[in-house]
This record gives C-alpha cells, structure tokens and sequence, in this order.
C-alpha cells in the first residue's frame, strides 16, 4: 500500500487507498462490507481467477443490489493529447481534502505516473473518483464507483 485515507463515518467509516498503479475502496457500515479493487493488468498472472477482465475496452460499467446496498461502478479510458495528459497529471499530483494522491518516481526528473482518488459524501451516499495516469501514454483512465446505503441515516 502506497497511500491511504480513512474516513470516519456515523455509523461506518471507508478506507480509500493506492496500491501499485490501482486501488482499493472498503465501505463498513450497517453490518455489512463492501470491497473494490481496481487492479492492472499483469501477464504474469494468467491463469488466475479473476472476477471480471474489462480487457482493453475504452469503457465499462456494472451495477449492483444487494439488500439496502446499492452499487454502481464504471470505467472508462480518454484518449488525450500530451498537453493535456501533462496538465491533468499535474493537477492529480496534489493531494488535497478530498483528494488522495500517489506520484509515481521517474527515471527522468519529470513528474511520473499519478494515481488520484477523489471522493465525496452526501448523506448517504459515498462517490469515490479514480484516475490514473501513465507517463507516454496520452490517456487518462478514470473510475467512478457510487455507494448508496438506502437504509437512510447509515452514511449521514
């Protein structure tokens, strides 16, 4: 694990944080656990169950219900310009209230990969935000997963 947050929540609490070039979401409240892990891929590890290959598809999305749990999540892949990929990586780079940031070391001096978790509560609802960017690679990869708690008062 290269950087973590964990927020305090009535009822629960969330652990945010950046593992490798990914990430891991944990949601705990009202009894009940709720895991994401975005993780890249590795030839290395072929052969291995793995829950779901989004492959090399420029976007993605599931959704689930479960109880008073409700979970949405997508992906998706933008293609950039360099400019533009050095401004967002710039930006991602900061870390802040509600920002959780990781900057990869660069061989070169300059600023390298960036893995940025961004998140938001709202009664009780929890929208957490991920982009990951890639030195060379004019794309940004962003995640978007939402946790709606529909048992009112669990989050808020």
């Amino acid at each position: 694990m290269l950087a973590e947050r964990k927020l305090r929540l009535p009822g629960g609490g969330v652990t945010l944080a950046v593992i490798g070039s990914s990430h891991f979401l944990e949601v705990v409240a009202g009894g009940m656990v709720m895991s994401e892990m975005l993780v890249s891929h590795d030839p290395a590890l072929e052969g291995l169950p793995q829950p779901v290959k989004v492959g090399a598809a420029s976007g993605w999305r599931h959704e689930r219900r479960r109880g008073n749990v409700a979970y949405q999540f997508e992906l998706h892949t933008s293609p950039c310009s360099f400019g533009d990929l050095d401004r967002e990586t710039a930006r991602l780079a900061v870390s802040s209230r509600n920002r959780l940031s990781y900057v990869f070391p660069s061989r070169d001096g300059e600023l390298g990969a960036v893995t940025s978790i961004e998140w938001q509560v709202e009664g009780s609802r929890i929208t957490v935000e991920t982009y990951h960017t890639f030195p060379g690679e004019p794309a940004i990869v962003r995640s978007r997963s939402v946790v709606d708690l529909l048992e009112r008062g669990v989050l808020s």
